[in-house]
């Protein structure tokens, strides 16, 4: 007989692993699933760490039962012994609660450690998900919403007559945003429980595909000079999918905080409107900064054309003369 209790009114969970592992794991998981047709406790094979792919299990459980008493919620369930789990020596069991009503990411794992045989059992919890969300957003914004556009604002803005500075600068930020952001694609790809074919998923594997690129193309530049076949179709791939990369991702970053407050409902609330706003400051900001210095970029264009038309005509007046 297993019992499982939570202050949550989410969903429990509890499986049986052979390796303390999530995939590949048979669990019982009860729910409140408010939203829809009531409360449920259902036996899964998780055949990965998407929820969306669980599938019946073949474990047979009876007498189930779930109920929420004065915000404690308490799921109940028998189970026999089977080859794969004969509770003799130390059995592995891993743990899930969550917060909303249905199947989601859960905010609180762990490994148990079952010795029927000597009437111990010991815990271990994982690692919050709410940390992992956390570095993997951190990452993210410092790489596409800061080191990044600050590479492109100097490709395009710093002048060429200061020598190869401008070049130094645009290749140490877009290398080490870069390098921010596959560390954070690598923690999403890992250990986020999510679907890949949400929208956030989507998009992030777009713009970290178009990011990636970018190096790629940059070593195989056509040489300077738009006489050479190719320069400039080069000049305007390049740009663009840098600059486009750099619009999905900082919309990707709303879609994110969207995620992140969704499946974290405990920290959401008012205060999380501050993050909303601290974010599109920060865009409003860089959008300033790129309007300046594009007007400042025209303005030299323009005096720079009128000198030299001045020239031209100053040269002609001493030719006629």
């Amino acid at each position: 007989a297993f019992g499982l209790t939570s202050n949550d009114d989410g969903y429990l969970g509890l499986g049986w692993s052979g390796d303390g592992k999530m995939v590949g794991s048979h669990a019982v998981i009860g729910t409140t699933n408010k939203d829809d047709s009531g409360p449920s406790v259902e036996s899964y094979l998780m055949n990965s760490k998407a929820y969306s792919s669980f599938t019946s299990s073949s474990v047979v459980i009876k007498d189930v039962s779930i109920e929420v008493d004065n915000g404690i919620q308490t799921v109940r369930f028998f189970r026999d012994f089977t080859p794969d789990w004969d509770g003799k020596g130390v059995q592995s069991l891993i743990y899930a609660i969550g917060s909303a009503p249905k199947l989601s990411v859960h905010q609180r794992s762990g490994v148990i450690k079952l010795d029927l045989a000597a009437g111990t059992a010991e815990a271990t919890a994982t690692e919050s998900k709410e940390t992992v969300y956390t570095v993997h957003g951190t990452l993210m914004t410092v790489a596409w919403g800061g080191l990044i556009p600050f590479g492109i604002l100097a490709a395009r803005y710093m002048d060429r007559g200061a020598g190869p500075l401008w070049i130094k600068i645009h290749k140490a930020s877009q290398v080490s945003g870069l390098l921010i952001a596959l560390g954070a694609w690598i923690i999403a790809i890992v250990d986020f429980d999510t679907a890949a074919g949400e929208a956030h998923g989507i998009i992030g594997l777009i713009v970290m595909v178009l990011g990636l690129l970018q190096p790629m193309n940059a070593f195989v530049r056509p040489h300077p000079g738009y006489e050479h076949k190719w320069r400039k179709e080069w000049e305007m791939l390049h740009k663009f999918s840098g600059r486009g990369a750099v619009v999905l991702a900082l919309v990707n970053c709303f879609l994110g905080l969207d995620r992140f407050f969704a499946l974290l409902p405990t920290i959401g609330g008012i205060g999380s409107q501050a993050y909303y706003i601290l974010l599109g400051v920060w865009i409003i900001v860089m959008g300033c900064v790129a309007a300046f210095l594009e007007v400042k970029k025209f303005q030299a264009k323009a005096t720079k054309e009128g000198e030299k038309a001045k020239k031209n005509i100053e040269l002609q007046a001493d030719m006629q003369a």
